[in-house]
C-alpha cells in the first residue's frame, strides 16, 4: 500500500480500478469519435453556460485522467456525463462508487 497526494491509502485493487475506469473513459471518448481537443472544448461551452470554468476539462486534465485513472472532481463529474452520454451513477461506478 501506499499514500496518494491526499493521503488517501492506495491499495493495488483502488490502482487496477482506477486504470479500468481511465480505460473506459478513452474507450467512451473514442466510440464518440471525439479528441482529448474536442472534449475540452465542449467542456469550456459547458463552463461557458453555468458561468464557471471550474467546470471545464483542460486537455492535461482529461489526459492524466485515462492515462492515470484519476477521479474528476465534483464540477468536472457534471461535465463528463453531458459529453460522453453517460448517466452519472455509471460513471461513478466506474470509480468504484456503489450504485445507489
Amino acid at each position: 500500500m501506499r499514500r496518494d497526494h491526499g493521503g488517501v491509502l492506495q491499495t493495488r485493487q483502488n490502482r487496477s480500478q482506477r486504470s479500468r475506469a481511465g480505460e473506459r473513459l478513452r474507450a467512451r471518448r473514442a466510440g464518440l469519435g471525439l479528441t482529448l481537443r474536442a472534449v475540452e472544448a465542449r467542456s469550456r461551452i459547458i463552463a461557458h453556460e453555468l458561468r464557471s470554468k471550474r467546470f471545464e476539462l483542460p486537455f492535461s486534465r482529461l489526459s492524466e485522467m485515462e492515462r492515470n485513472g484519476n477521479a474528476p472532481n465534483i464540477f468536472r463529474l457534471y461535465t463528463l456525463p453531458r459529453i460522453y452520454r453517460l448517466r452519472t451513477p455509471e460513471l461513478l461506478g466506474w470509480y468504484g462508487a456503489p450504485d445507489g
